[in-house]
Order: structure tokens, then sequence, then C-alpha cells
């Protein structure tokens, strides 16, 4: 009685470990590729709070710009990406979004497969700037 019960146990915990190995292997690369976010929020203008997202889906590199506020405060988004140097780079121009337009502004960009990449969003009204944020860093 006592060899059946055991026997299920050790089966569980063969089944667990091996699944386990699965999970993790098959999580890395996806993590790796995730979306990049970012949002900057601020109360400059008075109680009302300006702000925007800027959001990168990494497989084709499209990157999105939205403005969340009708407050005379654009959003604006860059796509970066990380040389062999550690240094950041602008790449491809500038998504502007503001509450003109009907939801978020779509702009495609191209970055070399596997290239460390980040989007740069700012606010901007008039020519001035303001509440400048980086995303996390994904893989393009």
């Amino acid at each position: 009685m006592k060899l059946s019960i055991k026997r299920p146990l050790i089966a569980a915990a063969v089944g667990a470990a091996a699944f386990g190995l699965v999970t993790t292997v098959g999580t890395g690369p996806a993590a790796a590729s995730g979306l990049a976010t970012v949002s900057w929020w601020h109360n400059w203008d008075g109680p009302t709070y300006a702000g925007g997202n800027g959001t990168l889906e990494p497989l084709g590199e499209v990157l999105w710009s939205e403005d969340m506020q009708a407050d005379g405060w654009a959003t604006r988004a860059q796509l970066q990406y990380k040389d062999s140097s550690g240094n950041w780079h602008n790449t491809g121009g500038v998504c502007f979004d503001d509450t003109s337009t009907t939801g978020a502004t779509k702009c495609d960009r191209s970055v070399a497969e596997g290239t460390p990449v980040r989007v740069h969003i700012w606010a901007s009204k008039n020519g001035a700037t303001r509440a400048s944020n980086y995303s996390n860093v994904v893989d393009a």
C-alpha cells in the first residue's frame, strides 16, 4: 500500500519538474519581446492632469502615441535603439498625437531583429516640451 502511494507522488513530482522546465524555456523569449510601455502625467496647468501613453509592439516595430487629455499638451513618442557600445539613438520620425485625433496614432518603424529598443515620450505645446519619460527595454 505504501508503494502505491509513493509512485503517484514521485510521478507527480517528476511531471511538475518537467512542466516547470517547459514553462521556463517557453516564457523566456516571450518576456524579452513583450510590449514596451510608458506614460507621462503632470498637473502643471492647474487641477487638470495632462497625460499620454506610448506603446511599442516590438514584433514589426509598431509605435503608438496617445494623448489622454484635451488640455493643449500633445504626446510625442520616439523609438530609440541601443548600439553595441550601450548608447541610445533615435530612429524613425516622431510619432505625434493630440486629442483632436480619434484614438491613438499608429507609426510603423523598422529596427534590426534582436536590437534592444525603448520608447521615449514627452509632452509638447507651442514648441515647449515637458514630462519626458522612457519605457522598459525590449528586443525588436
